[in-house]
């Protein structure tokens, strides 16, 4: 129940563009959540568009190497891609 206020806040900041108030709320969303893959890419995305870069790298290099684990090789070629995007010095 929890988690559904939570995904309907998120939802609401980021529809009416305050990305800045729906990253803690998603935060609190991976933390309850931390196997939902889903949301921590969205996370990993609102990082990228606050100006967090380090955190959405971090996101996603977590969640390259999950999917890399499960067997779920495009998936994670995907968001080594992304990291290359947001850190091509990394």
């Amino acid at each position: 129940m929890e988690k559904e206020k939570i995904a309907v806040s998120v939802a609401r900041f980021v529809r009416s563009g305050q990305l800045a108030k729906a990253v803690p709320e998603l935060e609190r969303l991976v933390n309850l959540e931390p196997a939902d893959a889903r949301f921590r890419l969205e996370l990993a995305v609102l990082y990228s568009k606050v100006g967090q870069t380090p955190k959405a790298v971090d996101q996603l290099v977590q969640l390259a190497r999950r999917y890399e684990k499960d067997g779920f090789g495009l998936k994670a070629l995907g968001c080594w891609l992304q990291v290359g995007r947001l850190a091509p010095d990394n």
